[in-house]
């Protein structure tokens, strides 16, 4: 009776499925990323003195990383933060000086809290995820040297708004913790810059900074 019993508890425990490894396995993962903003920004605005400037941004490089805790086979939290440098460039022609293009790089802290849902969980090699949250963009300062005559210096305010993102860890193996991990997000929202040394009402800049963000870096899951 006692091997007729380990018998049919053997069969039983080899009748059982598999619980299935990588996207729908729940615990922790890490992310570490290059990443690359670039906001749509081109606005004119009229300084002080009635001067038309023209406000364009380029593209900046940065990086970053996150932690998410996946809770469930579909669904995790994720929190992160991203650093870039996009390229401020301020074009104006000005009566006393003419024609001027100033350009620095406005150093970009954005923080992220994230839902993600796990789009393909029986899947021990892809996982194909997409989701969204809150954003606090923290903008540093400018400073532009104005034909070696003076410096015009500048302050960013940070603000909060909405983010979505989409991303895609490939399993370097199905036994692997490691993964290669891609991704985007949109992160949409306004920005004030006031110039530093006058009164706040008198010379400050609002405009459109919607930023679409690409990283590309390693995941590790444990």
């Amino acid at each position: 009776m006692r091997y007729a019993g380990m018998s049919l508890g053997l069969a039983l425990l080899l009748g059982l499925p598999a619980a299935p490894a990588g996207a729908g396995e729940l615990g922790w993962r890490v992310r570490g990323f290059g990443a690359l903003l670039a906001p749509d920004t081109s606005e004119t605005t009229v300084n002080g003195d009635g001067d038309e400037i023209l406000i364009e941004a380029g593209r900046g490089f940065g990086g970053g990383g996150s932690v998410e805790y996946q809770f469930h086979r579909f669904v995790g939290v994720d929190a992160g933060i991203t650093a870039a440098s996009p390229e401020i460039t301020l074009s104006a022609d000005i009566p006393q000086l003419g024609a001027l293009s100033l350009s620095d790089g406005l150093t970009t802290v954005v923080f992220t809290g994230d839902i993600l849902v796990h789009l393909t969980p029986s899947s021990p090699i892809v996982d194909l995820y997409a989701g969204g949250g809150l954003a606090v963009v923290s903008p540093g300062g400018l400073s532009f040297d104005i034909l070696g005559i003076e410096r015009l210096n500048v302050d960013g305010e940070s603000y909060v708004t909405w983010s979505a993102r989409a991303g895609l860890d490939v399993s370097l193996g199905e036994d692997s913790p490691w993964a290669v991990s891609l991704g985007v997000r949109y992160i949409p929202g306004d920005i004030e810059l006031r110039q530093l040394g006058v009164p706040a009402d008198d010379d400050s800049a609002e405009f459109g900074f919607n930023m679409l963000g690409f990283t590309a870096g390693v995941a590790y899951r444990f």
